[in-house]
């Protein structure tokens, strides 16, 4: 009888052990699939704040506008075309200086070719 009772004591320490075990496992993965929801949480708040805010400039933008500010954003698509123009401005000039110097470039090689004709028709007068 006592050895029954001993040896079921040690199968309930072990049975418990085991469950200990499992549990701790068990919570463990709920913790890191809490945290990972949390995370997609946090981050699904943040694009539903942005598209909020978002909604809200698109909003405002149907709203009608002041004289003020009808001239100020008059002013700021002014100011953007002419930034716009000036970059343009500096790549035109930066290709006629490239195109330029192909020209000078070429017009030396034609000289060249030129006195080397001019060397040959010489050379071949003189045969």
């Amino acid at each position: 009888m006592r050895d029954k009772l001993f040896h079921s004591g040690e199968q309930q320490r072990e049975l418990e052990k085991t469950i200990s075990v499992q549990l701790k496992a068990e919570i463990q993965r709920q913790m890191r699939e809490n945290d990972r929801l949390t995370e997609k949480n946090r981050g699904l708040q943040e694009d539903v704040r942005r598209l909020n805010e978002q909604n809200g400039r698109i909003l405002n933008r149907v709203e009608p506008l002041s004289a003020v500010d009808k001239r100020e954003e008059l002013e700021f698509y002014r100011e953007r075309r002419i930034q716009e123009l000036e970059k343009e401005i500096q790549a035109r000039e930066t290709s006629e200086v490239e195109l330029n110097d192909q020209i000078f470039r070429q017009e030396e090689r034609m000289l060249d070719l030129k006195f080397q004709k001019e060397t040959f028709d010489l050379q071949y007068a003189r045969l």
